[in-house]
């Protein structure tokens, strides 16, 4: 097993959360992706990210117990999907992600998203809708009225956080405008907001956004797409390390303090993907990656 050294953020909370998650997005829902999780957990992995939409909860429990590691030593996260907003609809939903998983509470459950647009608007997101923020989307103006089901879904995970059965509240995909509308008042605020991120995608305005209230930025997709491991500097920066694409990549949401979910199908690559804690990006390498961001 590898050792991760100092392997924890605190959330806002004072809950300890592991650095790296192991993401399980495609891992099916059968013996084969429940040996994938407890493969993922036997080389190191502590914190697993999974969801309600991703289908798969059933085999990510059965990892875990497969796993027979102590439930105090795990962290294991999913999500709240869009079609179950709302407050009563947010308790059922919680109840039956719980049963199929077969836990008694989570870590961490996420909102997965605002739900404020069709997929083909948000597949072309950038944050420049924020500036019109005013107009589209607002109480008054709801899409599908994703502010009242956010809302009203938080409320419900609030009381579900205060019983104990969820240990940390978070969302998925918000933009700054999105915490604006519905988290000024509330009495427990968000603790982490998952994002697609890496260096060609970064949102400056909502990595600032979390950093400044204390909200740990969570980078889904942190190697980006296929063709990501092809770009030049990331190749020259390997070379120079001794390091392959995606420790590189991983090194450089750690040096950011982001939170990466790494996938990975096979052994050899999970061990890779945990085996980034024993070198630093320098400064400058670090800043040459954070010019390849094409959401500026």
């Amino acid at each position: 097993m590898i050792k991760i050294e100092n392997e924890h953020y605190t959330l806002n909370n004072g809950t300890k959360i592991p650095k790296i998650a192991f993401g399980t997005w495609l891992v099916p829902n059968n013996e084969a992706g429940a040996q994938t999780v407890t493969t993922a957990l036997t080389v190191g992995y502590r914190h697993i990210d999974t969801a309600a939409v991703y289908g798969n909860e059933e085999a990510v429990g059965q990892g875990i117990r497969n796993s027979k590691l102590p439930r105090e030593d795990l962290f294991i996260t999913t999500k709240l999907w869009n079609a179950d907003q709302g407050y009563q609809k947010t308790k059922i939903a919680f109840e039956k992600s719980l049963e199929r998983l077969q836990l008694d509470y989570v870590d961490l459950y996420l909102i997965h998203s605002p739900a404020d647009r069709t997929p083909s608007e948000r597949e072309q997101d950038t944050e420049s809708w924020q500036a019109m923020v005013d107009e589209y989307p607002t109480p008054d103006n709801p899409v599908d009225n994703w502010f009242e089901n956010v809302a009203s879904s938080w409320q419900a995970m609030t009381e579900l956080y205060h019983e104990g059965k969820i240990k940390a509240l978070g969302v998925s995909n918000f933009y700054p405008a999105h915490f604006e509308r519905v988290f000024k008042n509330v009495s427990v605020q968000p603790m982490v907001n998952q994002i697609r991120l890496n260096p060609s995608q970064v949102l400056p305005e909502t990595v600032k956004y979390d950093d400044a209230h204390q909200i740990i930025t969570e980078a889904y997709s942190p190697f980006g797409q296929g063709r990501s491991f092809k770009v030049p500097l990331y190749q020259e920066l390997a070379a120079k390390y001794h390091k392959t694409v995606s420790q590189i990549l991983l090194r450089w949401s750690l040096d950011h303090q982001y939170l990466p979910l790494p996938k990975a199908g096979h052994e050899a690559h999970m061990r890779e993907n945990l085996n980034v804690f024993d070198f630093d990006l320098t400064p400058e390498d670090i800043s040459r990656l954070d010019s390849l961001n094409t959401k500026k």
